[in-house]
Formats: C-alpha cells, structure tokens, sequence
C-alpha cells in the first residue's frame, strides 16, 4: 500500500533528523489511509517538536492520545513537551491525568516526581515515589533522589530505613556503588545524631569513585585506631591529612590536640590556605602543604577519620569547643551598633553550592534593612562596591589574616562554608544561615549545635526560601 510506502520513508527520515521531510511524507502517509494510520499522529508529533513547532506537535500527540488513551508513550512525549517549554504545572496535570487514566506505571511516576521535585513540590513527590518504591528499590539512582525527597521534608528515619532495604536487596552491585549508598547511609545516621554508626558508615567513602574521596596514599599505611596497641604507637609517627573542604579540615582539627599524645610524631598536612592558622595553632606540630616535601611517616589518617579510629561517642564527641586561636583576642563591645562580618557564598565546586549560597542581592537588602550597625565582607575574592558594606580582606588574604578579622567582629553572619567552622572554632559569636536540606553536622531542627557552643542556626523553613532566616536575622539584630 502507499500509504505503508510513504509512512516508512517518514519514519527513516524521522532517524536521519530531517524532519521536516519526515513531516512531509508522514502527513501524505496519513491522508492516503483515510486517517486511520495513527502512529503518523504520534510521529508527526516528535518531528514537529524536534523543529520547535510546539503548537502542532501538541495537537498531534493530542490526537494520538485520543485514539490510544492508554499509550505511555504519548502521555509521556506530550508531559515532556510541556515541560520542555517551561509550562510545569500543565506537565504535572498531563501526568496525573496519564496515571489516572492508566494507573501505575514507573515511566509516568518517575516523570511526575522529577517535575514535582522542580516546582519543589515534595510531599506530593514522596506520594508518587511511593507508590512504585518496589521497582525503584533497585534502581540506585532513582533511590537516591528519593532518599533527597524524604531529607527535605525531614524523614530521616524512613530514608535510612529505604537505604538499608536498598543494600539488602542489591547485594550484587559492583563494590563502588555499595560504598557510595553506605557512605550516604552513614551522612543520614550523623543527621539524627547516631555518630557511632555514621562515623563507621562513611569510611566505606574510599571505596566510591567520587574524586572527593581519591587521597593519592598507600590504603594499607591508613590507621584505623585498631593495628597497634597505644603502647606501641608512641614510637610512631603520624601523618594526619585533610579530605573535603575548608570547612570540613577545620571542623575535624578539633582532635588534632587528642591524637597528638598518642604517638611519637604527629604531622599535618593541609591546604595551603590554612598552613599559616594551624602553625599558630598547633604549635610545636609541624604543618605542611602539598607543595612541601613530606616528612618520613608510619601511618596516616584523614582528619574526619579520627572520630572512627578514635572510637569516639557521644559523650566525648564535642569535647574540644575552642581550639582555633588568633594572633590576639578583643574584648567585644556591649553597644547596640554591631561590627558584623557577612559571608554569603560558598565553594562554587561543592555539590551543594547553589542551595545553600545566597544571592547578592538579596544580601544587599539585608544590609540595608539594618544599616545601623557596620558590616564587613568575609566574602573571599568579592571586589564589587556594595552600599554599606565594607571589604578588608585582599587576594592574599587566608585563613589567618580571617581568624584576626574576626576576632575584631562582634558577630559573624554566615552561610553553611568555612568561615562559619572558623568563626565556630575560634569562639565567634556566629550566626549560620542554613538551607532546608543542610550539612549533617547542624541536624535537623534546633538553634543551637553542640559542635560550636557560640553559634546559633537559623533554618530555612521552606526549601530554598530565605525570606523567614532573613526576618529572624532582622528581629534579632534589634532585639
């Protein structure tokens, strides 16, 4: 028949991307067979999308899905065409309206959830995860954005619960992906607090292939607190050596001063933006960069190890409260006018940039609402001329000439980066703005952390939103 004919030069014009041949010969194809060749519909659908004629592939994929009101794929190639254009919220109703019509299917769900989760519409999203958590229970990916779904809205439980009968029932992964949903399993177990088994979990993070994890050491020479009796390591030595970030070095130097006793030498290696701070520091420890000539060592051990190897609990976690020290110390005024360093961005390479950095803008009306007091950026390489707010450090500038700014502040004001682990360490009064999906180590509720006894913790209270800190900030400076 020629309509078969004309269909199928459609169709190989349709692989070859040139539609609008596909379309020409599609459209013959479908009046020569008395419009009864309706996968033409369908096909005429994609080609008119794939030359941006939205209009029309909208009509076509309309026709096709009221012929074939079951078709998953017309559902799904008219929900993402709306999508693709922007227009969300009509996305979302073609998928119910698909799910109504079809009932559960994982191509609809998985669809509806990821818009969902855009328009950070979340309850909404868990509902649909869930009602297809038996297929996606073996699917990493799509457990692990579930597991993000249930960490907005707080359910931490269910998520370790849904990660644990993840690991049970994928016992044949490949040991790099295990180690990863172990390493994530052991974050959610620090953030409701259980440190003991979330310090334990995360060490399988050596296993991942995450290039945050890559050290460049001999595996075999890391110590993990169990090779040798303590009478035997005091003839050794030492080499402690950062993974992370800024913040995440500074945090775990807390035990620096507790490991030291234990061993005949204790070196640290660390970014060379903090050589000059922990010198001053840790003094009579010696300090050193990946610039520097390494010293001959027995074992290393990467700082956010130490509370696993150390066999830390609770009770003795949070024993080092200030430990980071400035070349001096003010004496911090009692006047009603505040010197107030203002941080509002963070490592633009961390995966969580984007949630937990603010923008300028909205830092500037910050300021401006409260102009009486005088701020002064801790923002590094920020150079722009911003109405009120003062900038000091330079290009040159690292961790210690920050430590000695700070110590001049009355109060710091900061999102989740390093300074506020500095501003933590040196005993700062600190303010940290935190988005609604934080860091494991501030939890998930509370004002105050027991890491650092002179910060206080104002959450966002919906995701991304952060009007409500804004306005808890203001009340605060004027109360």
């Amino acid at each position: 028949m020629e309509y078969i004919d004309l269909y199928n030069k459609g169709i190989d014009s349709l692989s070859e991307k040139d539609y609008l041949e596909a379309i020409r010969q599609l459209n013959k194809s479908y009046v020569l067979s008395n419009q009864r060749l309706n996968e033409a519909l369908y096909c005429l659908g994609i080609a008119y999308e794939n030359i941006g004629s939205f209009d029309d592939a909208e009509i076509h994929y309309i026709k096709y899905i009221n012929i074939h009101k079951d078709s998953i794929k017309g559902w799904i190639h008219l929900g993402y065409l709306y999508y693709n254009n922007n227009n969300l919220l009509q996305a979302v109703d073609t998928f119910k309206m698909a799910i109504e019509i079809v009932g559960v299917n994982k191509q609809l769900h998985l669809a509806i959830t990821e818009i969902l989760i855009k328009l950070e519409i979340f309850n909404e999203a868990e509902y649909y995860y869930e009602q297809i958590l038996g297929e996606i229970i073996y699917d990493q990916n799509n457990t692990k954005t579930y597991i993000f779904v249930l960490e907005i809205l707080g359910k931490y439980n269910k998520a370790i619960e849904t990660l644990e009968e993840f690991l049970v029932n994928n016992k044949c992964l490949p040991r790099r992906h295990t180690a990863e949903l172990q390493c994530l399993l052991g974050f959610m177990n620090l953030k409701i607090g259980n440190y003991k088994n979330g310090f334990k979990l995360i060490e399988n993070r050596w296993d991942t292939e995450k290039d945050a994890f890559k050290l460049g050491f001999d595996l075999s020479l890391m110590w993990n607190g169990s090779q040798q009796s303590a009478q035997c390591v005091k003839n050794k030595s030492l080499l402690l050596i950062w993974d992370q970030g800024l913040g995440d070095t500074i945090h775990f130097a807390r035990y620096i001063n507790s490991i030291n006793t234990k061993f005949k030498n204790i070196y640290i290696l660390c970014q060379k933006e903090l050589k000059r701070l922990f010198i001053s520091s840790f003094p009579g420890i010696k300090v050193f960069t990946k610039d520097d000539n390494l010293p001959k060592y027995d074992y290393f051990i990467p700082l956010m190890s130490l509370p696993f190897a150390l066999k830390l609990s609770k009770s003795n976690l949070f024993n080092e409260n200030t430990y980071i020290y400035p070349a001096y110390k003010k004496n911090r005024s009692s006047s009603a006018q505040k010197i107030i360093g203002i941080v509002w961005s963070g490592n633009k390479d961390s995966y969580n940039y984007e949630t937990k950095s603010i923008n300028i803008n909205e830092i500037e009306k910050l300021i401006n609402r409260n102009n009486k007091h005088k701020w002064i950026s801790l923002q590094y390489g920020f150079k722009d001329k911003i109405k009120n707010l003062k900038i000091i450090l330079n290009d040159d500038s690292d961790f210690f000439d920050m430590c000695n700014v700070i110590s001049d502040l009355d109060l710091v004001i900061t999102v989740d980066t390093s300074v506020a682990h500095l501003a933590g360490a040196i005993g700062a009064p600190t303010w940290i703005m935190l988005s609604k999906n934080s860091c494991w180590r501030w939890g998930w509720e509370g004002l105050t952390t027991e890491w650092y006894k002179s910060v206080r913790l104002f959450r966002q209270k919906s995701f991304n939103n952060w009007n409500d800190v804004f306005n808890e900030i203001t009340a605060s400076l004027n109360h």
